[in-house]
């Protein structure tokens, strides 16, 4: 999980249709990567990322003309910071 080289402000992020595919993408990434990870990582998950994000996978998905920008926006800033320190330690750890 990499950030963005320049942060965007959210009417920059409105703007820039690369930036909003590529974030609707990740999210895509993540929902999918979520299916596939252990029952107690993926609570682990939800805890900092909540469900509702989580579910912004399938609301991408399959609605993807109705997308809430303003909702990808604040999941991206709010609550994807949050997760990256869990996934790096999680990495960390011997398998």
């Amino acid at each position: 999980m990499k950030t963005s080289p320049k942060p965007l402000s959210f009417d920059a992020f409105t703007k820039d249709i690369k930036a909003v595919r590529a974030v609707t993408m990740n999210f895509i990434v993540i929902g999918e990567a979520a299916k596939h990870v252990p029952a107690d990582v993926r609570k682990l998950t939800l805890r900092y990322l909540g469900q509702k994000s989580m579910a912004m996978r399938n609301i991408i998905t399959h609605d993807y003309p109705e997308i809430d920008v303003e909702k990808v926006w604040k999941t991206a800033k709010s609550r994807l910071p949050l997760l990256k320190p869990v996934m790096q330690e999680l990495l960390s750890e011997p398998s």
